[in-house]
């Protein structure tokens, strides 16, 4: 499936992502203050606590790509439901499953419910990693 988190500069507040797998060629960038993501929807539901993210599970895959799956540019944000995976991570610093981007936003800013990170490799040049694939 395509992307659900494409071209959203000026969206704030929740994203509804319906059940899937979502590959995308390149890294899904957050850059508002504030955003939710919510996984665990299907067609027609309207409330948010509708959700079932155990029926619906929503895969953000990064194919195993030398880059991060999600790059947050922004603070508070929250992510709830999802699983992100196939993620490869170099011994290169700066580059994680989850990857924040500087000072202002750090993993202190992210709050991450019934999520998963799993399937993080590292590559063979000897570099270490976060183990849960967050930097």
């Amino acid at each position: 499936m395509s992307s659900p988190l494409i071209n959203l500069p000026q969206f704030s507040g929740e994203i509804w992502i319906a059940k899937g797998t979502y590959v995308q060629g390149d890294t899904y960038h957050l850059d508002v203050d504030g955003l939710r993501l919510l996984g665990g929807f299907t067609n027609g539901m309207t409330r948010a606590d509708q959700r079932d993210t155990a029926a619906n599970p929503v895969v953000l895959d990064g194919e195993y790509a030398l880059r991060p799956i999600v790059h947050i540019h922004a603070g508070a944000v929250q992510m709830d439901g999802l699983i992100i995976e196939h993620c490869l991570v170099p011994g290169t610093p700066r580059v994680a499953a989850v990857l924040f981007q500087d000072e202002a936003t750090s993993p202190s800013d992210l709050v991450m419910r019934n999520c998963t990170v799993r399937h993080v490799r590292m590559s063979n040049d000897g570099g270490t990693a976060n183990g849960l694939g967050i930097a």
